[in-house]
């Protein structure tokens, strides 16, 4: 359900905007990682099609051979690069989509009134770290960069 905010916008349009440009090389990336992992499997049939003669004592084509295995490593090779730069973008975008969002938790958690060590009792610290759990769960949650937006998984 979009809403419609000043101009014509939709909340959508407005909240994805940042990074538009990321969301197309996401999907375009995604395209031809998928396409070129198909050509491997299409390889191997084409390469049994080739070494077939040889079964019945036919030549082989070595040349048709080494072309088809060529292109199904280059294949390989794209299709992995493919989806490594697709996953790295993707993190980044989330990164830089979360970013105008992460000052807001961090100045509520900034604002929680710690116990300090140089109290006498510490039977006071039971007492903050239960009145503001929710509060140190959106901290350690929404202002700390995730480090898979650094290290994306492998």
């Amino acid at each position: 359900m979009d809403v419609e905010r000043n101009g014509g916008a939709t909340t959508q349009e407005s909240f994805f905007a940042p990074v538009r440009r990321s969301l197309a090389g996401i999907i375009a990336l995604s395209v031809i990682g998928a396409i070129s992992g198909v050509i491997p499997f299409i390889a191997i049939v084409e390469l049994a099609r080739t070494l077939l003669p040889a079964l019945a004592g036919g030549e082989v084509d070595a040349g048709r051979m080494w072309t088809i295995v060529v292109v199904a490593v280059a294949a390989l090779f794209v299709s992995f690069g493919a989806a490594f730069l697709s996953g790295m973008v993707s993190h980044l975008a989330d990164a830089e989509l979360q970013h105008p969002h992460r000052p807001a938790p961090a100045a509520a958690a900034s604002r929680l009134v710690r116990p300090t060590l140089a109290t006498p009792s510490t039977a006071k610290s039971p007492l903050w770290v239960a009145g503001s759990s929710p509060r140190v769960h959106q901290l350690a949650r929404y202002t700390m960069p995730p480090s898979d937006a650094v290290w994306p998984p492998v």
